[in-house]
């Protein structure tokens, strides 16, 4: 039962979505607990109170809580979404991710929507308002680099945590030749401001005041899964878009 409120937002505009097809589509939340306590009753209603779909009750015994966390034991208490057609198969064993990513673009969430979707999803990095050299590293270039100049010492610290982090979880979980690096230069008279660069060549990938770029190493935790599919600069500047 392991869900949060972010969750929850992203699936709501997704409910509101396919209420307004003609097809019967429905989105049913199935809790999944083994050992109901007063606690988990009363996390249980207040989650039930934010979700305007349908939900499973009871909750099924736990025989089948075992079969479950058999099939999908890699996923760690994670919510998933599963993609069920009206003969009971199963059309994608977890969608969350290509709706964090799509949203309704990727209706009907099935394999065949995100082999479709998915060369949309590389070119929205080239919609953003990002500023591009013409000239740079080769695609393979794993180099990146936070410039900072002028930033106020609290966004340093901020910075430099999130970022320790992030460098911690890629070399371990994702790609260990990804090399993230953090660039110090002083500015007098300056508001501040941070740019993320890609390769020897410094190509830039985005720049700004620097609270927004921090804000997506603060939801590192929602597009992490995604570098190994996107890559790093990818992956950032979907999240980037949606913030």
């Amino acid at each position: 039962m392991d869900i949060s409120a972010k969750e929850i937002s992203i699936l709501k505009p997704i409910f509101d979505g396919i209420r307004d097809k003609d097809e019967p589509y429905k989105i049913v939340w199935i809790p999944i607990v083994e050992h109901w306590t007063d606690d988990m009753q009363a996390k249980f209603e207040m989650l039930q109170s934010n979700m305007p779909w349908y939900i499973l009750q009871p909750f099924p015994p736990t025989v089948d809580i075992q079969v479950m966390k058999n099939e999908y034991c890699s996923l760690k208490n994670k919510p998933i979404v599963v993609v069920i057609n009206p003969q009971g198969e199963v059309e994608h064993p977890n969608a969350l991710r290509m709706i964090r990513l799509f949203g309704m673009k990727a209706f009907p969430f099935t394999a065949e929507a995100k082999k479709a979707i998915m060369p949309e999803g590389l070119r929205l990095q080239f919609r953003a308002n990002v500023s591009m050299k013409e000239s740079g590293p080769r695609q393979d270039d794993k180099n990146y680099t936070f410039k900072c100049y002028g930033i106020a010492n609290t966004l340093e610290a901020e910075f430099t945590h999130h970022l320790n982090i992030i460098s911690r979880y890629l070399a371990s979980n994702s790609d260990p030749d990804i090399r993230i690096n953090m660039n110090l230069i002083e500015q007098s008279n300056s508001t501040g401001r941070v740019v993320l660069c890609k390769g020897t060549h410094g190509e830039i990938v985005v720049g700004d005041q620097g609270t927004k770029i921090l804000n997506v190493l603060e939801n590192f935790e929602q597009w992490k899964a995604d570098v190994n599919d996107f890559g790093f600069d990818h992956s950032f500047m979907l999240c980037y878009r949606r913030l």
